[in-house]
């Protein structure tokens, strides 16, 4: 069976109709695959990797005259590695998609963990040298799922794949490593309300006014995140409910039975969405992001939980969907601040505002997340309607991480993120097999 469907394959609208991918959107898709490809190291802007980094994909295409080209010229984050590796699976590039996910499994710590990005011009983070890197559970996950998917997806032409192919065993092996680093960080059962879900990671760096200090600062820190992320969770739960389908292992099964009860539980009646999860000392983290509402709603498509998922698509477009010309797409959050330190806030809007809701700002990754809810909950139409207007946002192929940069926080550079994506939600609207069983039931 082929993994790519012909274009004569198409997804099905919620009324039966055919949801046909617009030649648009396909040349859309074909340049997008060249383009992660060219982010492949080694290649002109980072010629010579690190030997445990080659095969990486540069995060960001960045030029050279940049202020920060010098600092993420040659970083790539572990989960842009899992969305390119994916995005080269559904689209049959497995060549790709294997030496990708190799460099992955190289990475794997002892501990099954994975630092969240990654230098290919030189070692660091390494065990020796990780001062400022950073761990998150959901790109842990990513990761994770990323090698998952392959296996399901290979396993559709070559069902021996995953159990006799050398390959195909050590990705088996690398899942399950990282799987047992994620279950290490699940809180245990009781009254704590963050009980059965995985905590954050471990380190992080904030944008403050520091005591003594000139002016503005990252401030880092190394110490591990107690908080629970309702993402990260929903992230999890598809890796290890993948996985123990793989692998027919009762624990993954298990622990992601618990996950998705748990996390039915940051539910919010009033917002129509799930909250961002819950903070270190047990209360709630009521701030309302984007993913949390698109990825929320594929979370509750693939359990059947229609009526709360459409109030998921309802809030998508009353909270967070922005029009800047002719793009349309979705902001990160609503009418939460940018920054959430005041000062910090104010340094950058000193005359008011400083609301997410007053930057004209599409975020392309996130943007293509909802219409990948779309496309699961049957409406096709919005869907295409999304991915179109993203070409506003195409460089050379790849898209554009978001509209307009925001210091600190969100670039206008082109990214493997949000062109994953593209390919990834086209293949979701085309119905190909490897497209359904993404994020699926």
């Amino acid at each position: 069976m082929s993994l790519l469907a012909p274009p004569a394959v198409l997804a099905q609208a919620a009324d039966g109709s055919p949801a046909a991918v617009s030649p648009s959107i396909e040349r859309m898709e074909a340049g997008a695959v060249q383009w992660l490809a060219r982010q492949m190291v080694p290649n002109p802007t980072v010629p010579a990797p690190e030997s445990s980094r080659r095969r990486l994909l540069l995060s960001y295409r960045v030029p050279p005259e940049d202020p920060a080209y010098r600092y993420i010229y040659g970083r790539s984050a572990i989960y842009d590695d899992a969305l390119g590796a994916i995005a080269f699976t559904m689209a049959r590039r497995y060549r790709e998609a294997e030496f990708l996910l190799g460099a992955i499994t190289r990475l794997v710590r002892a501990d099954g963990g994975l630092w969240f990005a990654y230098n290919t011009q030189n070692d660091w983070p390494s065990e020796s040298d990780h001062e400022g890197a950073i761990v998150r559970t959901g790109a842990v996950a990513w990761a994770g799922y990323a090698l998952t998917y392959y296996l399901q997806a290979r396993a559709l032409e070559s069902p021996e794949f995953g159990s006799k192919d050398p390959l195909g065993i050590q990705f088996r092996g690398s899942a399950e490593s990282i799987a047992r680093w994620l279950l290490a960080r699940r809180v245990p059962a009781g009254p704590d309300p963050r009980a059965e879900l995985l905590t954050g990671g471990s380190g992080s760096s904030v944008l403050a006014f520091a005591e003594g200090a000139a002016g503005l600062m990252e401030i880092s820190n190394a110490a591990e995140m107690e908080w629970v992320s309702t993402e990260h969770n929903i992230d999890a739960w598809y890796f290890l409910r993948d996985l123990g389908r793989l692998t027919g292992e009762a624990r993954y099964s298990d622990a992601a039975e618990r996950i998705r009860a748990r996390v039915l539980t940051l539910w919010s009646e009033k917002d129509g969405q799930f909250i961002q999860g819950i903070h270190a000392d047990r209360t709630p983290d009521t701030a309302l992001p984007l993913d949390a509402a698109s990825w929320g709603a594929i979370f509750l498509f693939s359990q059947d939980r229609k009526a709360q998922a459409d109030r998921c698509l309802q809030v998508m477009e009353s909270r967070f969907a922005v029009r800047v010309a002719d793009l349309r797409g979705y902001r990160p959050y609503g009418r939460e601040p940018v920054y959430t330190d005041a000062r910090v806030n104010a340094y950058y809007y000193p005359s008011g505002g400083g609301l997410w809701s007053d930057l004209p700002l599409v975020w392309c990754e996130g943007s293509l997340g909802a219409a990948a809810a779309y496309i699961r909950a049957g409406r096709t139409g919005e869907a295409r309607l999304i991915l179109e207007s993203q070409a506003g946002l195409a460089v050379d192929g790849g898209f554009r991480y978001a509209s307009m940069p925001v210091p600190y926080q969100f670039s206008d550079h082109p990214s493997v993120a949000s062109t994953a994506w593209l390919v990834i939600a086209a293949q979701m609207l085309r119905g190909s097999p490897a497209g359904g069983l993404f994020w699926g039931r």
